[in-house]
């Protein structure tokens, strides 16, 4: 007997004594597209994006350990649900793939799995999917659920828009909303950041919807004698003119966020400088004829253009000064602190009372930081919303987020500290945010004559 005829006698036996091995696992692996790593850390660089969008605006800051788990979470929550919804696509898709030469090998195209087998897979993973949002905050959950139904009606677009693509982008536009909800950001209508999120919102659909109409170019004609509708087909006659004016979009969106969230010359040059460079060697050299030459720029320019703007979004994550361990709790907080010794070594005696609004009996005690008015946030924050207080650091936190809190000595000074330093010395952005937080945290320190004193 030979090595072929023994595995094949053994895999026959085995098959009778387990029946569930009788199935076509390969063809299953393959509906899930898990040998295309190229789109899916497409797809991954796109959510990051607003996970990073949100850290900048976050003050003060998550732990290293807290936000790593959170992003951890949610980068493995999109990869998975990226493969569940190709399979999803595939069941439903198969009509038009076997009419598509590209896609005619798919698993459900070539009969290797039914429509049937398909669609029960690609159901079973998308509930595996939904319940693996509780590893998220729960504030997620809603908009996770949603930006999963937007991406399931992507492959139904080609049969009633010439826009489908712009349904998928849509998902990406969400899923940056989402991450704000991950990491802890108020994004909704009315808050500070609305805009800047909308806008990074549509960017990150413009870049998803040239990715996919240059990838999907190649089957016009195909897509045209099957019934089915796309962007590519709409631009067939100029399509670069399409994808430069999008990539013209892009790019002022990009500097537009940059003015709204005070970012820095940073994030100018490698955000929009970077991103510009890259989009417009891709859409410049790329020919859309090729298949060969659209896998290397997109490997190149779509996911090189992302990770520049994840890069310039990184730079201008705030900096906050080292903590020693806090304990205690919400009521009665105590906070060891070490600073520089450059600065005045103040105490700060007594309970904390945190006010509506600065009044006479507040000691200012920072002259290098401009004194505003206490911001809706901070109202917000004094009402005892604070999502992520025991692992924040409480630097700019502590004095108002509960009624009474004893704050140990040279707190008013991390504060100066945490606003000069970032604003001064790094030379980073949202100087206006972090002069906001300091100037009306300390705005908040009541003290009688005396209360406040300096060695």
């Amino acid at each position: 007997m030979s090595l072929e005829e023994f595995l094949d006698y053994a895999h026959q036996e085995a098959i009778q004594l387990f029946p569930f091995l009788d199935i076509p696992w390969g063809a299953y692996f393959e509906l899930t597209r898990i040998s295309h790593p190229d789109e899916a850390i497409m797809a991954v660089l796109l959510y990051s994006v607003g996970l990073v969008f949100s850290a900048t605006l976050l003050l003060p800051m998550l732990q290293p350990k807290e936000l790593l788990r959170l992003v951890s979470r949610s980068v493995l929550w999109v990869y998975y649900m990226r493969h569940a919804l190709c399979a999803f696509k595939d069941a439903v898709d198969y009509e038009f793939d076997r009419r598509v030469r590209r896609r005619q090998s798919r698993p459900v195209a070539r009969w290797a799995l039914t429509p049937e087998e398909a669609f029960n897979f690609s159901s079973i993973l998308l509930h595996i999917g939904t319940l693996g949002l509780f590893f998220l905050p729960s504030e997620s959950h809603g908009l996770g659920v949603i930006v999963i139904l937007v991406m399931m009606l992507y492959p139904f677009g080609k049969r009633f828009t010439f826009f489908p693509q712009f349904i998928m982008g849509f998902g990406f536009t969400l899923s940056v909303f989402m991450s704000g909800k991950v990491i802890g950001v108020d994004l909704s209508p009315g808050s500070e950041d609305f805009w800047s999120a909308l806008y990074l919102g549509i960017v990150c659909m413009l870049l998803a919807t040239i990715a996919n109409v240059v990838y999907t170019y190649q089957d016009m004609r195909d897509d045209a004698q099957a019934g089915g509708k796309s962007m590519a087909l709409m631009m067939s006659n100029r399509p670069k003119i399409w994808l430069w004016a999008m990539t013209a979009v892009v790019e002022v969106l990009l500097w537009k966020i940059g003015n709204l969230s005070d970012y820095s010359i940073l994030y100018n040059i490698i955000t929009c400088g970077g991103s510009s460079f890259a989009l417009s060697a891709l859409v410049a050299l790329v020919d859309l004829r090729v298949a060969a030459d659209y896998e290397w720029w997109f490997r190149r320019g779509m996911i090189g253009s992302v990770f520049f703007i994840i890069w310039g979004l990184y730079m201008d994550v705030q900096p906050t000064l080292p903590l020693s361990h806090v304990s205690g709790t919400l009521n009665t907080m105590h906070i060891p602190l070490q600073v520089p010794t450059a600065y005045l070594d103040l105490k700060i005696c007594g309970p904390i009372t945190p006010p509506s609004c600065p009044t006479p009996d507040c000691k200012l005690i920072a002259k290098a930081v401009p004194v505003v008015p206490l911001s809706e946030e901070v109202l917000h924050a004094q009402n005892g919303i604070a999502r992520h207080a025991d692992n924040m650091v409480p630097s700019t936190q502590a004095a108002y987020i509960a009624p009474r809190v004893l704050v140990a000595k040279n707190m008013a000074k991390v504060i100066i500290s945490n606003a000069t330093m970032t604003s001064v010395k790094t030379g980073r952005g949202n100087h206006a945010r972090l002069n906001t937080y300091a100037a009306t945290t300390i705005a908040m320190i009541p003290a009688a004559e005396g209360g406040i004193t300096s060695n």
